[in-house]
């Protein structure tokens, strides 16, 4: 299950750009060949400040096995 998405300081301007803003989804293929959907539900961070921490809450929706 995906439990964490980290977003390196150097790309959180790029957030908006990326679609990762408050109903923007993205999916992801996991270790273990789930795919699963993240919609984001908040985002909070200064992007004008990449030093400072910030947090990016999903709702995490599995969608199934991925076979070759």
């Amino acid at each position: 299950m995906l439990e964490r998405l980290r977003i390196s300081n150097q790309y959180r301007s790029e957030l908006d750009r990326a679609g990762l803003q408050p109903g923007g989804a993205v999916c992801v293929l996991t270790d273990r060949h789930q795919l699963v959907q993240a919609v984001v539900t908040d985002r909070e961070f200064d992007n004008d400040d990449p030093s400072t921490a910030g947090r990016l809450t999903v709702e995490v929706t599995e969608l199934g096995p991925v076979t070759d």
